[in-house]
């Protein structure tokens, strides 16, 4: 998961609940296998890509774009930055009736190319369904936010990164025989969550991968914080890049562990004098983190990630290139001349 850094570090009870986030304070959480097949695409989505095939993206736009009502002129004329659109069944924050259709044209984008759906709606089951014991009043208060316009800007860009294992694409990478580890995004208010044995709103939280439903959630704290980078949109495409990580690479967890001395097993550093330690402070809350902070650092600023960690960048270079199946030894056979056109 992605949350603010912590000042000082915090550390709570464990959290039974198949999800990886990241606060201000770190939660522990059960590591859990994906189910066996991805989820098919919601019908909203299905519906866009099929028109974006057949009728092209302006159509997709012309669709499920509304242009600004007066009410949403009369608040621009008078100093309201964006209105609310409503786009492929998400509300979406923009500026500009561009901006609609550029949202629309980022969401069917998303579903069409990497096989994810931009879902609220499967974000807020995954948070309730990592939540099943948790009092039914705070469950009901799970609840949907509005996208900027800019987090799905950054979400596209995200996924660019992970783009030869996602979607149509992964069927020619070595990932093609594992069920795709990512099949929804959504936007939420809060993380419901365990604090002190408690259940309990974690305002603090950016963002985090549910496993057992192939979700991972962006939440309002997002919007602002900026633990990494002062950009607040490289920001937000990092705090994706690191969720997306936590399913993505959930493979090569065990070989991270058993690659670097720095940890003796999943949550636990060994101590040892001489480690090459995690990238950032919240990398060492665990080798999960670890490793999706690594992943941030790669894909967003691999200067940083090569000076403080050379043997990290290293095996992340060994991750993204073993994407790629190797060409076979010897080149492609000699075919067979036709025995017509051969010269004798």
């Amino acid at each position: 998961m992605r949350l603010t850094r912590p000042l000082p570090p915090t550390r709570l009870a464990p959290v039974s609940v198949p999800a990886r986030e990241r606060d201000e304070a770190r939660a522990g959480a059960e590591r859990v296998a994906p189910p066996a097949a991805a989820g098919r695409l919601d019908p909203t989505a299905a519906h866009v890509i099929a028109l974006q095939q057949t009728a092209g993206n302006r159509a997709v736009a012309g669709l499920i774009a509304r242009a600004p009502t007066f009410l949403d002129r009369v608040g621009m004329f008078f100093g309201k930055k964006t209105y609310l659109a409503t786009v492929a069944g998400e509300e979406v924050h923009v500026a500009s009736e561009a901006e609609e259709k550029d949202a629309a044209r980022i969401i069917a984008a998303i579903s069409s190319t990497y096989g994810i759906d931009v879902s609220s709606v499967k974000a807020m089951k995954a948070l309730k369904g990592a939540n099943k014991s948790a009092p039914k009043d705070l469950v009901d208060k799970i609840a949907k936010r509005p996208w900027l316009y800019k987090e799905l800007q950054a979400i596209e860009r995200a996924l660019a990164h992970y783009a030869p294992i996602l979607g149509k694409a992964r069927a020619g990478s070595t990932r093609a025989a594992a069920p795709q580890e990512l099949v929804a995004v959504g936007k939420l208010e809060e993380r419901l969550g365990e604090k002190a044995g408690k259940t309990v709103f974690k305002p603090t939280v950016m963002g985090t991968y549910f496993s057992a439903s192939q979700t991972f959630a962006m939440y309002k704290h997002g919007e602002t914080a900026t633990p990494d980078f002062s950009d607040i949109d490289k920001q937000i495409e990092g705090t994706a890049i690191h969720e997306i990580a936590h399913g993505i690479f959930q493979y090569a967890e065990a070989d991270f562990v058993k690659t670097f001395d720095y940890w003796l097993d999943e949550d636990t550093a060994s101590g040892k004098k001489g480690a090459e330690p995690p990238p950032t402070d919240y990398g060492q809350t665990s080798a999960a983190e670890d490793l999706a902070e690594c992943a941030m650092l790669y894909f967003l600023d691999r200067p940083r990630l090569e000076k403080d960690c050379p043997l990290r960048t290293a095996f992340m270079d060994k991750l993204v290139k073993g994407w790629e199946p190797e060409p076979l030894k010897g080149g492609w056979p000699e075919q067979p001349k036709d025995a017509e056109t051969a010269i004798a």
